[in-house]
């Protein structure tokens, strides 16, 4: 029997060479650890997914700019403060048409929530208020009257999210 040489290993060597290569306590070689081969899990691929295969996500809807923030209702004394120095309260108030100052809009909720609401106002009571508004406009007599409620139903509507 003929002994292996130093330089040429026999099949049984080269196996357990192999072996050692591939076990854990060997370190990768560089082609791995460009690929990052370390830290892949079995079964996945290297390729980009697929645009059908992601992960559809609904899409973000916008945040929320009414007064509410998002809140199912507010109290009056923050709807109050709201009304006289939010700014896109304010803004609102410009696109309707009204012009107001602060200390009016934070009055306007006095005429329109009546006290029977109870302290936090919500959109539903918003609703019910703007519906009252709009049977006001309807009763009016002059136009002057009906195109000021007209434009204060258009402003709730707005700041409300409505």
């Amino acid at each position: 029997m003929a002994l292996p040489l130093p330089g040429n290993n026999s099949p049984i060597q080269n196996n357990r060479l192999d072996m050692l290569k591939k076990s854990s306590s060997f370190a990768p070689q560089k082609s791995e650890k460009s690929l990052g081969a370390s830290f892949i899990k079995k079964g996945t691929s290297l390729l980009p997914k697929k645009k059908e295969e992601t992960k559809k996500e609904a899409p973000k809807s916008p945040a929320d700019t009414s007064i509410f923030g998002g809140k199912s209702e507010i109290s009056r004394i923050e709807l109050r403060q709201k009304l006289r120095k939010d700014a896109n309260v304010w803004n609102a108030e410009r696109q309707v048409g009204l012009s107001l100052s602060p200390s009016e809009r934070a009055s306007l909720e006095k005429e329109v929530f009546s006290q029977a609401l109870g302290r936090d106002i919500s959109k539903r009571d918003l609703n019910f208020a703007i519906k009252k508004m709009n049977q006001k406009r309807i009763s009016a007599n002059s136009f002057a009257e009906k195109e000021k409620l007209r434009k204060q139903i258009n402003f709730f509507k707005k700041i409300g999210g409505i």
